[in-house]
């Protein structure tokens, strides 16, 4: 294992980790089992045909507490790894997509692929989901999230669907 320390834009260290046999170097705080998951997810069908990597549902948290921090944005693709001295994981959106963002491998608390969990932190809490009529003119619904307000939506059944996807039970909003 090799430990590899980058200069953040604030002056921080980053500490990536990397297997010389992989390549792939990940955060210093990333759990085994979750490295596992994403360089399995990224070299498995390696030399078949693109369009059939498994796709994976990614949930972001604090990983002290477990508790999902509800990302709705770039957490649904396929796992590429960027170029250059050290390569680390990336999230590609579509199988159109020439590249994809970083993941913050080291805040993950839950994979998914499809309806399979394939990690969970031990602690993951993605809170109480609730609806509610709207207070906003215009808009159908109101969730709620352990109480206080997190989304409005404007059409029946969007509330539903939104609250599939954030848990898991369905990988497109």
């Amino acid at each position: 294992m090799e430990t590899i320390r980058i200069k953040g834009g604030n002056h921080n260290f980053i500490v990536y980790e990397r297997e010389t046999a992989q390549d792939t170097a990940f955060h210093k705080d990333t759990p085994m089992e979750v490295r596992k998951i994403l360089e399995n997810a990224r070299t498995t069908h390696l030399w078949d045909d693109y369009y059939h990597r498994p796709r994976l549902r990614l949930f972001f948290g604090d990983t002290k507490t477990g508790r999902d921090w509800h990302e709705e944005h770039e957490v649904v693709g396929t796992i590429g790894r960027s170029v250059g001295r050290i390569k680390i994981p990336l999230l590609i959106q579509t199988s159109r997509s020439h590249g994809g963002g970083a993941i913050l491998d080291h805040c993950i608390v839950k994979i998914m692929q499809g309806h399979r969990v394939l990690y969970q932190h031990p602690k993951y809490n993605h809170g109480c989901f609730t609806i509610g009529p709207s207070d906003m003119e215009g808009y159908y619904h109101n969730v709620y999230i352990d109480g206080s307000l997190h989304a409005r939506f404007k059409r029946p059944g969007q509330a539903e669907r939104w609250i599939d996807f954030m848990t898991g039970k369905r990988m497109s909003r």
